[in-house]
C-alpha cells in the first residue's frame, strides 16, 4: 500500500530542512504542515513539486541548498570497487 501524498510531502520537507541544517522545532513543523496543505489544495502542478519549491524558498538566504539525493557511488551501480 502506498502512503498518502500528505505523508510523503511532509516527510520530504522535514528531511530537506534537516539536511540543510535547520533546527526542526514546533514553528518549522507548523510551516511544513502549512506548505503541505497549500500544495495539496492547488491543482495546476504536482503537489510534491510545489511543496519542495516552497520549502526551498523558505530556507534562509545564507543556507547552502542540500543535494536532492546522496552522491552516486560506483558500488551502488554494481560497477565494483573504485
Amino acid at each position: 500500500m502506498q502512503p498518502p501524498d500528505s505523508d510523503v510531502i511532509l516527510q520530504r520537507i522535514l528531511a530537506y530542512w534537516h539536511w540543510a541544517g535547520l533546527p526542526l522545532g514546533r514553528e518549522r513543523e507548523l510551516k511544513a504542515l502549512a506548505i503541505t496543505r497549500q500544495a495539496l489544495q492547488q491543482q495546476q502542478r504536482p503537489a510534491l513539486e510545489v511543496a519542495m519549491q516552497a520549502a526551498r524558498a523558505d530556507l534562509p538566504s545564507d543556507t547552502d541548498i542540500p543535494p536532492a539525493a546522496p552522491p552516486l557511488r560506483r558500488g551502488s551501480l554494481r560497477y565494483g570497487a573504485y
